[in-house]
């Protein structure tokens, strides 16, 4: 990710406001589940599968604008990595102990 493209995700945070990017999120991973479950239903139909990789995007790009401004409201970028690691971290633990077996 470049910091210009960091930098604008910021500005559209800033410009709308928090509470108001919290609604479109929302609409945005509606929207995601639909798609999915489209793709799920229609298997190996690339008209659902395109939706559903826009969709992603969409919610990748509003979970890019609360990440610009997670510092000031939430966790900071080292506590947020911590969590993030923990949360694959404990999730790789779980497969490999379904598998009998170490997962990396």
């Amino acid at each position: 990710m470049t910091a210009k493209i960091y930098g604008m995700a910021a500005k559209i945070m800033e410009h709308y406001g928090a509470e108001a990017q919290k609604d479109i999120l929302v609409e945005e991973c509606a929207e995601l589940i639909q798609a999915v479950e489209k793709t799920r239903r229609m298997k190996d139909a690339p008209d659902f599968t395109a939706n559903m990789v826009e969709e992603m995007v969409d919610v990748f790009i509003m979970l890019l604008q609360f990440s610009s401004v997670m510092n000031e409201y939430w966790l900071n970028a080292a506590e947020s990595a911590t969590f993030r690691n923990n949360v694959i971290h404990r999730t790789a633990i779980e497969i490999a102990n379904t598998q009998n077996r170490r997962f990396l």
